[in-house]
């Protein structure tokens, strides 16, 4: 193979290895379904990095299985109509990637690669000195049960490339021509070893010979982002980074004013690790620094108000809320910037809007920003809060910025907006493009692209009545989870709902399919037909990250379903063309609630049952008191087997749901008990046990198995209710049957009306079906089942 060959192969490979790691299960551990925690491959490789603290490190796990037990975000991953079309557009893409090179790639691609990127590995990078040409680093891959697969490639590969194998102490080692420093690669006691630097093939081979214990500065970083199930960790040494600069960057006057501004040295190391745990994919990151100097001091503030969090409304698009030190940062830019740019700058600025920024705007401003977009994609609505200090001594200066901003609009022939209703006055400047609105309220400042949306967010703060970001299943984990770690905050937090991006990308992505080129489309072999179907796509629980003081820096948190953790803040689209899919997208998207409303009722059921195995009956209706008077519902009984334990235990049991104590525990509704597709007052259910004479859960006392003669796959035990016929959740109400007179229900689903059997098992029954056929299915004894309709 000639040289020019070589390099084609190269880079072919890392084509491959990139459309490999994002679209199939050889990078697992990207997916969220690393190996359990504690399996050998991963610590087999802890045991192998260097001594001492290394630049950089990462760590990779070795493939796993789904948690289809446990995990949410494992479940939507292992949907079979995902996993088919990821399966389809990784085969298209090494198909096409290996038909542009040697046969060894298309062999690579198909059989070694994945193998290879399913293995556990490390790569370190320790130190380099470019003044000596020399440095040391290694790569290490366990290759367990493909070691001969594996070597037999890495053979024929180096002897297409015209390498010789030399013997290095027992190990034949293939001596990478032309590069920097030295590179040996070769396998060596069940491991693929690419050590970089003079005498680093006998230092890395002598670990893996010794098998050391992982050394401290590893152990003990890994248990500051500690994950469950491990996919990756990564580490870097800022330390290390800076020891390694030649002497003259450290004689440099401007890198030293940097490096002193900045307090490098201050910032010790960062350390991210991702993979899964029981609830969700899940990644930490820490930054070790000194919080009170340099740019880490931006962030020393106290935490963000939970009341100004909860203000930001559930349902929203994407969200961000972050609190830092307005002066801090200005002091930075005064500091970095010469002097001669920075007050040009500032004098510039005055002249040309009359506004000083300090005195008029940083020194008014407390440092906390929200920010959110609720609606829909196209063309949301947005939110802005910036806390300020002092409402009355910022008066002068936003008097100054609405005369200006009346002054510009009329130059531009704008329309300059100011409107007062109930006390708040709200200005603007309306553009058929882009328009934005502010008030001041309360000390805070609010900017908006709607009129409207100030006094609505004001409106729904003061009676408190939405839900918020922070009560997102996700959220309320993240903020557990920074409770057991003691930390302090957050000081950010960032929201997505991935599922309304979704909705409206994925109809756009496969119509984007019709516009590849012919001459990739006619090797292409994926099209808009292979895309998954949109109820396999969508699922997705809000994705949340927030960022916590520690006590040696500060450390950040997320948690998401997808398989990569990525954040999308703004979409923008053709308006002409999602009008055109608006009716499709709405479609599917029904379709998406009613599929996470049936996997609701099967969690529901599923407690039910697991209830009934544990005590030998189902829970009555609604447990009493010794007089017998209605106390709490038989969906508090459940909360246990919904992994509510800690909701449970905060329960009055001797107390009816509506006492003093047990009332303010109506909002925290697990989302199990909602039907995604209606609306309602918080803390109401859609999910209802048909009580009668005959039914399976009745007030006070419970049946078992034996009792439902009728047979359990045909006696309904959950329905789901209109939004008419909603309870509060904890109260002992439900739906008395026999009242029934049609199915026509308000539950949001077009056509059908979804209820659980005694086994289990979800159905759509139609609203066109007889209220009396209903009503016997329902009843465990009478003879009337489900299969008799």
């Amino acid at each position: 193979m000639r040289n020019d060959q070589v390099q084609l192969f190269f880079r072919s490979a890392i084509a491959i290895l990139i459309a490999t790691f994002l679209t199939t299960t050889a990078a697992a551990q990207m997916f969220g379904m690393p190996a359990p925690a504690g399996n050998t491959a991963w610590d087999d490789v802890m045991q192998l990095a260097p001594k001492d603290e290394p630049a950089f490190c990462l760590i990779w796990n070795k493939a796993g299985e789904l948690d289809l037990e446990g995990n949410e975000s494992d479940k939507w991953l292992s949907d079979p109509e995902l996993q088919k079309s990821l399966g389809k557009l990784k085969k298209a893409i090494i198909t096409v990637a290996a038909e542009q090179g040697p046969p060894l790639l298309g062999r690579f691609g198909k059989d070694v690669g994945w193998k290879f990127l399913a293995k556990a590995g490390m790569f370190t990078f320790e130190n380099i000195d470019a003044a000596n040409e020399t440095g040391n680093g290694n790569l290490i891959v366990r290759l367990g049960e493909d070691e001969e697969l594996i070597s037999a490639f890495l053979d024929d590969l180096m002897d297409e490339a015209d390498l010789e194998s030399e013997s290095v102490g027992k190990d034949e080692v293939y001596l990478l021509p032309e590069t920097p420093f030295p590179v040996a690669i070769g396998i060596h006691d069940g491991y693929l070893v690419a050590a970089f630097g003079h005498g680093q093939w006998k230092t890395v081979t002598d670990r893996i010979d010794e098998k050391p214990a992982a050394p401290e500065w590893l152990t003990t970083r890994m248990k500051t982002v500690s994950v469950t199930r491990r996919g990756q960790f990564m580490f870097g040494s800022t330390q290390v980074l800076m020891d390694m600069l030649p002497p003259e960057a450290g004689e440099d006057p401007q890198f030293k004013q940097i490096r002193e501004t900045l307090d490098l040295d201050g910032l010790k190391s960062v350390s991210f690790c991702a993979g899964a745990d029981s609830t969700s994919n899940v990644a930490i990151v820490h930054f070790e620094c000194d919080r009170e100097k340099g740019l880490a001091s931006i962030m020393n503030v106290p935490k963000i108000e939970r009341a100004k969090l909860d203000e930001i409304p559930a349902d929203s698009i994407s969200a961000t809320a972050v609190r830092f030190s307005p002066k801090t940062a200005m002091e930075f830019v005064r500091t970095l910037v010469p002097p001669e740019i920075f007050d040009g700058a500032m004098a510039n600025m005055a002249e040309e809007i009359g506004l000083d920024l300090e005195r008029d705007i940083i020194d008014h401003l407390e440092g906390t920003v929200r920010h959110y977009m609720s609606g829909i994609v196209i063309n949301p609505k947005q939110v802005a809060v910036v806390r300020i200090n002092d409402e009355l001594s910022f008066k002068e200066s936003y008097d100054k910025i609405n005369a200006k901003a009346k002054e510009l609009a009329e130059r531009q022939g704008l329309t300059f907006y100011e409107k007062e209703k109930n006390g708040l006055t709200v200005y603007g400047v309306k553009n058929y493009g882009v328009s934005g609105y502010w008030a001041v309220h309360k000390g805070d400042l609010y900017i908006s692209t709607n009129s409207r949306a100030i006094g609505s967010h004001i409106r729904k703060a003061v009676s408190g009545s939405e839900s918020s970001v922070m009560t997102t299943e996700l959220a309320k984990k993240i903020l557990s989870d920074s409770a057991t770690r003691g930390l302090d905050g957050p000081i950010m937090m960032q929201h997505n709902d991935l599922d309304q991006i979704t909705e409206t990308v994925a109809p756009l992505l496969q119509g984007a399919m019709a516009f590849l080129p012919p001459e990739v489309a006619v090797n292409f072999d994926f099209n808009a037909s292979d895309f998954p179907p949109i109820e396999s796509l969508l699922g997705l629980r809000p994705t949340n990250s927030m960022v916590f003081k520690s006590e040696n820096g500060y450390t950040g948190i997320s948690r998401y379903d997808t398989p990569v953790p990525f954040e999308l803040s703004t979409v923008a689209f053709s308006g002409v063309a999602v009008g055109m899919m608006l009716p499709a997208v709405q479609a599917t998207r029904e379709a998406a609630r009613r599929t996470q409303s049936m996997n609701n009722q099967r969690q529901v059921a599923l407690a039910l049952l697991n209830y009934e195995s544990a005590n030998g009956e189902f829970p009555p209706a609604y447990t009493v008191d010794a007089d017998g008077n209605p106390l709490l519902s038989w969906r508090v009984a459940i909360l246990p087997y919904l992994e509510e334990q800690e909701l449970y235990d905060s329960f009055n049991h001797d107390e009816p749901w509506d006492s003093e104590h047990n009332i303010k525990l109506l909002e925290r509704m697990p989302l199990t008990l909602k039907n995604p597709s209606t609306g309602g007052e918080p803390g109401w259910t859609d999910y209802v046990t048909p009580l009668s004479d005959d039914s399976i859960l009745t007030p006070g006392v419970g049946a078992g198995f034996a009792d439902i003669t009728d047979g359990s796959s045909n006696t309904i035990m959950v329905m789901e209710v209109g939004q008419s016929q909603q309870v509060p959740w904890t109260s002992p109400r439900d739906i008395e049957i026999d009242t029934l007179e049609s199915l026509d229900l308000d539950n949001g689903h077009p056509g059908t009306v979804l209820v659980t059997m005694a086994d289990g098992s979800t159905h759509a029954i139609s609203k066109l079906t007889e209220a009396e056929k209903f009503i016997g299915s329902t009843k465990k004894s009478d003879g009337v089942g489900l299969g008799d309709q």
